[in-house]
């Protein structure tokens, strides 16, 4: 286990003591799915070097570790299964092994690529509630007469988690029948399901103990987002747009989060870099300019807080005297403070 792991760990504990047993069950089921028993191993070793104090500490987390997931007492997952992530390029190991190389590497760029591309989005998107063959086909095909189609993409769906995880796993992991198919959920570990578990809890943790508390569980779910949700699945179906809606709204919340965090404690070149890297998403977005306008005047840098100001009344298409706008109220207010021109 690096140590980086372990920093990330011990910020754990704190959660997995809390008063709150819903925040010490999301703690629990977040520590353990990013960590496995890197999780148990560091809360072991707390056990056998820290003083009176962290031992009971770590000893205390490790029951609550053991209480909520039960498996953990056990030592680490049985096999890696599927590893998932969707937020950025879709990607897929098996055991370790990237599955999605593979089947590049095989058809060559050919449509049946692409089309079992599709499906294994499809599936992963459709969790443990599985989806119908037929909504399989009209979303991927778009006409009956993708029934073969769909048959030949789960049957090398299947050969390429035999291949790489056996045959145990792939009649586990993957559930066919006449008219379902799922990946099933208990052997599936995604990315995004630990994204949005870390920013309900850092929500829930800076309502109970303030911003500050909350910042590190913002930064790690910052982490985990490297794009849109499945960004290059072309042809995206709406439910799937949706998603990714969704999660884009939740990766801007966050980062006005850190950008606010970042400002307060007067760390003002870190607070541009999170608003410039959110306002690339969406640059129209009027709390993060709010922060930037904040950094650059604090920064002193006038012609870089003007040049903001100039592209964000472009991107969202506002009138400079919409005095009711909160980037026009603020700019406002930060001229009368000489802080522009």
């Amino acid at each position: 286990m690096v140590c980086y792991h372990a920093q990330l760990i011990d910020l754990f504990v704190p959660l997995l003591l809390h008063d709150d047993p819903r925040v010490q069950q999301q703690s629990a089921v977040i520590l353990y799915s990013s960590y496995g028993d890197d999780a148990m191993q560091r809360l072991r070793t707390m056990l056998a070097r820290g003083d009176a104090e962290e031992r009971q500490r770590a000893r205390v987390a490790q029951q609550v570790l053991a209480r909520h997931v039960p498996r953990a007492d056990a030592g680490p997952l049985p096999g890696s299964g599927l590893q998932v992530a969707c937020l950025g390029v879709l990607r897929v190991w098996v055991e370790g092994t990237p599955i999605l190389v593979q089947m590049a590497e095989r058809d060559r760029g050919r449509a049946g690529s692409h089309k079992l591309r599709a499906v294994l989005a499809a599936l992963i998107h459709a969790g443990g509630r599985g989806i119908s063959r037929e909504a399989l086909v009209a979303t991927i095909w778009g006409q009956a007469s993708g029934a073969s189609g769909l048959t030949r993409s789960l049957s090398s769906l299947r050969a390429l988690i035999v291949e790489a995880g056996g045959e145990e796993l792939a009649d586990a992991a993957l559930v066919i029948d006449e008219d379902r198919c799922l990946l099933h959920p208990d052997y599936v570990q995604s990315d995004v399901e630990t994204f949005q578990r870390l920013c309900t809890l850092a929500v829930q943790i800076e309502e109970q103990e303030g911003l500050a508390t909350a910042a590190p569980l913002y930064a790690q779910a910052l982490e985990l987002y490297r794009g849109p949700y499945m960004a290059d699945v072309s042809g995206a179906w709406s439910a799937l747009i949706e998603q990714r809606n969704l999660l884009a709204g939740d990766f801007l919340n966050l980062v006005e989060r850190l950008a606010e965090h970042a400002f307060t404690e007067r760390r003002y070149h870190e607070c541009v870099r999170l608003c410039d890297l959110a306002l690339a998403e969406d640059p129209a977005a009027d709390d993060l300019t709010v922060w930037l306008l904040r950094a650059y005047a604090g920064l002193g840098y006038t012609a870089e807080l003007e040049h903001a100001f100039q592209h964000y009344l472009r991107a969202a298409r506002i009138d400079p005297r919409a005095a009711n706008d909160p980037v026009v109220r603020v700019y406002t207010q930060l001229r009368r403070e000489r802080a522009v021109g």
